[in-house]
């Protein structure tokens, strides 16, 4: 299975994340770090965030961002002149989306050891 997607690729309803920004920098920005920072733009969501592919017309992709739970957020769009998206498998979104949000109403109820489980 290839990890990259070319953008020829990319179907809808398809679980992707963001791999990578594509970044354009070449040694003359570097040079200039005013430059080199509007190069360096940064991406609506994380890579790893699992998304769900609503709608593909190229360059630009529409997506749902897979809470836990099962729940989408979004829309976001993203350029593929600026980010590169790879696959995730179903067992990536199955571990999202089975994850329960903590059953706490109210503070005096959680536990506050600094503690993850």
């Amino acid at each position: 299975m290839r990890l990259l997607l070319a953008p020829e690729d990319i179907r809808t309803n398809a679980f992707v994340s963001v791999y990578s920004p594509i970044r354009q920098a070449t040694p003359e920005l570097a040079e200039h770090p005013k430059l080199a920072a509007l190069v360096a733009r940064k991406t609506p969501v994380p890579a790893g965030v699992p998304l769900r592919v609503l709608e593909c017309s190229l360059p630009f992709v529409v997506c749902a961002v897979i809470e836990p739970g099962g729940s989408e957020a979004g829309p976001i769009i993203l350029d593929l002149r600026e980010v590169q998206l790879c696959r995730i498998g179903d067992a990536f979104v199955n571990a999202i989306v089975s994850f329960e949000a903590s059953d706490c109403e109210d503070e005096d109820d959680c536990p506050d050891d600094g503690m993850l489980f």
